[in-house]
């Protein structure tokens, strides 16, 4: 299983919001996760998200990082709590109520 680290950052935007230390420290923690493999923002990731946002322009570029990584990773789903990247075609798109 792959995320990007900007999914760290949006999972820690609240916690930190409400200064809430055991909630940061769970994010941390989920983050840290053997099955789970962490990955930097690098240029492909960069590029294709801009090449995402090109196509979907009402895509938010945090979500249009997220799925550029999973795209240059050769993910073969994007599981997401959000409805709304249902209409992504580049890749599938699976929502958590869905699993």
């Amino acid at each position: 299983m792959i995320t990007s680290v900007v999914a760290y950052a949006e999972c820690a935007v609240l916690p930190y919001r409400q200064e809430y230390t055991a909630a940061i420290t769970a994010v941390g923690d989920l983050f840290q996760l053997t099955n789970l493999q962490v990955l930097p923002l690098d240029f492909r990731i960069a590029d294709q998200a801009a090449r995402l946002r090109a196509a979907h322009p009402s895509l938010r570029m945090p979500d249009a990082i997220l799925l550029a990584t999973a795209l240059v990773n050769h993910a073969e789903v994007f599981l997401t709590n959000d409805a709304d990247l249902k209409t992504i075609t580049e890749l599938p798109v699976v929502l958590l109520s869905e699993c």
